[in-house]
């Protein structure tokens, strides 16, 4: 990126608003940049929650209205048993998208370039909630080698990255450049088309 991108006097003031609104993501995602060492389970769950925490910071419309979710959440309390209320209470208590939800939109934010980034979103977003489930919950995510879960962790660290850029400002044609150029997130598209390739079906 060069003050040809975007002008000196455009882009601080940007990044100062990027710097507030985002600064749980953008702490965490520039953590994994310049500490490259470390556990692979502490670069998942760091990656994982980077999007979360930067798509919760987008402030997007709910996945449902309200009203509505009220609704629902009173029919759904009212037709189990008393004794599994509380219980399901606590399952609905917010109108959020899921983690998946949240990863996907995130992977097509910044453009249309981004398939050569993510060349199956759906496989990366699974993984990558499979790897932070499994890291969080139970220690380790099934059937995930450490390489899967490196990969989970510097494509996802990726997504982030470029969605920063994106509410930066950066034109979408600079972005594309840089994942082909740029030695971390070409890196990153490699391992996704490695671990995470395009459906053949």
């Amino acid at each position: 990126m060069t003050l040809a991108d975007l002008p000196f006097e455009e882009l601080l003031p940007r990044w100062m608003e990027i710097h507030e609104r985002f600064s749980a993501a953008r702490g965490m995602v520039l953590g994994l940049r310049y500490v490259s060492d470390g556990y692979i389970e502490t670069r998942v769950v760091t990656a994982v929650a980077a999007a979360e925490s930067f798509h919760r910071a987008l402030e997007e419309e709910p996945p449902m209205p309200a009203e509505e979710f009220t609704k629902v959440r009173k029919l759904a309390l009212a037709a189990v048993p008393k004794e599994h209320r509380q219980w399901l209470a606590n399952k609905l208590m917010r109108n959020e998208p899921t983690l998946k939800q949240r990863l996907l939109e995130l992977g097509s934010r910044p453009g249309q370039f981004m398939n050569k980034l993510l060349p199956n979103p759906e496989a990366w977003a699974k993984a990558a909630g499979a790897a932070r489930n499994g890291v969080a919950h139970t220690g380790a995510p099934d059937d995930m080698t450490a390489e899967q879960m490196h990969a989970v962790s510097e494509v996802t660290a990726a997504v982030v990255v470029l969605n920063l850029l994106y509410e930066l400002g950066i034109p979408e044609e600079r972005l594309a450049e840089a994942l082909e150029n740029q030695d971390s997130l070409s890196f990153a598209a490699t391992l996704a088309h490695r671990y995470f390739p395009a459906s053949t079906a």
